[in-house]
């Protein structure tokens, strides 16, 4: 199942279209895919966990004074590298995928 299809199937159920076997079939798939989907764009505390070594990923910094701010970046030897002071990373997430202009 494709995202366009989960999404498709989801709104069937939610405006109460679809037959009762699409439903069963492949309701159990959409909601995988839509549970990756929202892990996926969840923000992971360094604490929590670190990122594969060398992945670049989008991090979320905060300085001495409290600012925020979302840099990308990726963790090796121990080490944030990337745009910008590295040394507040609270938080990364993975990087989306590029735009394909067919989806």
């Amino acid at each position: 199942m494709n995202k366009e299809r989960a999404i498709d199937l989801l709104e069937d159920i939610q405006t109460g279209e679809g037959t009762a076997f699409e439903v069963t079939k492949d309701l159990a798939e959409a909601a995988e895919l839509a549970i990756r989907g929202l892990e996926i764009q969840r923000w992971v505390p360094v604490e929590e966990q670190i990122p594969e070594d060398n992945e670049m990923v989008l991090v979320t910094c905060q300085t001495k004074k409290g600012v925020l701010s979302v840099n990308r970046a990726y963790y090796s030897n121990e080490f944030w590298h990337g745009s910008g002071s590295m040394s507040g990373v609270i938080a990364w997430m993975p990087l989306p995928e590029p735009y394909n202009p067919k989806n």
